[in-house]
């Protein structure tokens, strides 16, 4: 018997990994070993895959990097629109290759640990609001070295 993992946007068939087991209030629930190790092994498989990634796949990575679609958007020179687009069309491609291949290579990058990358895209998930109210750079010179601005 498989179970059908849509909890993670997907379409995911587990045929071990997971036990069934009834809740006192809310019934028969199930129970994931290992979601987080799940998580990664799929977020890989999917940036690894030879084909474009679907709408559903490209959020599924965006969502395990922990951006936001404004901030994704940043990241890949496009529009918070034009991410929204591409992974409300589930099913289909994703029509930008270069957004394809770029948000596979920060998902890989980021997820090797110790990576500046990832360390980068952690700090941005963690502070996205404070980072959205920046407006301008500020630098302070102190004897030929500048730096920025607290």
């Amino acid at each position: 018997m498989a179970y059908e993992y849509t909890e993670s946007g997907l379409k995911i068939r587990l045929y071990n990994g997971y036990e069934i087991v009834e809740h006192p209030e809310y019934g028969e629930m199930v129970s994931i070993h290992n979601v987080l190790g799940l998580h990664d092994r799929i977020g890989h498989d999917i940036a690894t895959q030879h084909r474009p990634m679907t709408g559903a796949e490209f959020r599924f990575l965006r969502r395990e990097l922990e951006l936001s679609q404004g901030t994704l958007a940043g990241l890949l020179g496009t529009s918070e629109q034009n991410i929204s687009l591409w992974e409300r069309d589930i099913d289909a491609a994703v029509k930008n290759r270069s957004a394809d291949r770029l948000l596979r290579a920060i998902y890989l990058e980021a997820k090797n640990d110790g990576s500046p990358l990832g360390k980068l895209l952690a700090e941005l998930a963690g502070n996205e609001h404070e980072l959205a109210l920046i407006r301008e750079l500020q630098y302070d010179e102190k004897q030929g070295d500048w730096k920025l601005a607290a």
